[in-house]
């Protein structure tokens, strides 16, 4: 689809499938990283495995689904 095409439609909807299956280990590690009664060198694991589990998620989550509407449509609708 060219540029041009793309001005004869309205984005409705941008719809992110969520992919929560990471987020508690996420805030498992984030919690152990920010507490402060653990020496920062003995978080230099943790910082490895935070960035990892990170990475894996960036690139196993979906990619967003745009939904376009014909802006004629809706025009039409109205009168």
């Amino acid at each position: 689809m060219d540029l041009n095409e793309l001005s004869k439609y309205e984005l409705k909807e941008i719809v992110r499938p969520g992919d929560d299956s990471y987020d508690d280990i996420i805030m498992y590690l984030l919690g152990i990283i920010n507490d402060r009664t653990i020496p920062e060198s003995n978080k230099i694991l943790v910082r490895k495995q935070f960035d990892e589990i990170v990475r894996q998620k960036s690139i196993l989550m979906n990619p967003p689904i745009f939904v376009l509407t014909p802006k004629d449509r809706g025009k039409e609708r109205d009168e």
